[in-house]
């Protein structure tokens, strides 16, 4: 058989996940999924008309995450969760499935728009020797790059901060020996169906090639300066041309909800 007849194209292939978590359906009315739904979609078809017009997949996976990034419905972005002290702070990583498998990541972020772009540029800059950068270096290099970056108050949204101020009122001393009685000490709102939302997505191109892409705010309330598995390559994403591509989402230090494509 020829290498010709060997050859699978396995493109063009576009998922997106925009977070996991516990939905009741009490508290979540069918016009408020639609709309959730409507901005899935439309991540979904950004990504995938690049795939369709012959594009990398590193594009595709970055065009979907920027536009989750972009929403105030997910837990990425501009709908990014507070951290204790009030605060967003923003990681993300991309990686290519390439034999050499290239990666760019980045954390610790308050001032970049779209933390998913400085990860593909941390990839994609041939004189960046580095696969991570966090903190005020990271948004030093992606403004030396032409990123686009905001004033931290950009990232306020009235119900992650709503959702803030109730975890702290949960966590007060009267309340959280109640608390660990429910739900075995985890004081996220089991009823809230954007607890979690840490967005994601994987492609594969018409070239065989898979790309893998993961944003987050983290969760509610975690400590200052808290690095999650989100920007961890091999943690939060994976992505592998001849085995799968792989995007997590959920609480890193306890469980994972996985979304992959299995390649082979």
């Amino acid at each position: 058989m020829s290498k010709e007849a060997d050859k699978v194209n396995h493109g063009p292939t576009l998922v997106i996940h925009g977070g996991a978590g516990i939905i009741n359906r009490d508290n979540f009315p069918e016009s408020k999924q639609k709309e959730y739904i409507d901005a899935l979609n439309g991540a979904l078809l950004v990504g995938y008309e690049i795939l369709k017009k012959g594009g990398d997949s590193i594009d595709a996976v970055e065009a979907s995450v920027r536009v989750m990034e972009d929403c105030p419905f997910f837990n990425a972005g501009k709908g990014s969760v507070f951290t204790l002290s009030g605060k967003n702070e923003l990681e993300a990583s991309i990686m290519l499935g390439i034999d050499s498998h290239t990666a760019g990541a980045c954390t610790l972020l308050h001032t970049v728009k779209n933390p998913i772009t400085l990860a593909k540029t941390l990839l994609q800059d041939p004189e960046n020797p580095h696969v991570f950068l966090g903190g005020i270096e990271a948004e030093k290099y992606a403004k030396s790059k032409g990123l686009e970056m905001v004033d931290p108050a950009y990232f306020w949204t009235k119900q992650r901060w709503k959702q803030h101020l109730d975890g702290l009122e949960k966590k007060k001393p009267e309340n959280l020996k109640m608390l660990n009685n429910l739900d075995g000490g985890d004081s996220r709102d089991a009823d809230d169906p954007i607890s979690m939302g840490t967005v994601g997505a994987i492609a594969v191109d018409i070239n065989g090639i898979i790309s893998t892409a993961t944003s987050t705010g983290g969760f509610n309330n975690k400590k200052d300066g808290r690095i999650g598995d989100t920007p961890l390559i091999a943690c939060g994403t994976w992505a592998d041309n001849e085995t799968c591509g792989v995007s997590g989402t959920g609480n890193g230090e306890v469980k994972k909800t996985i979304c992959f494509i299995y390649h082979k």
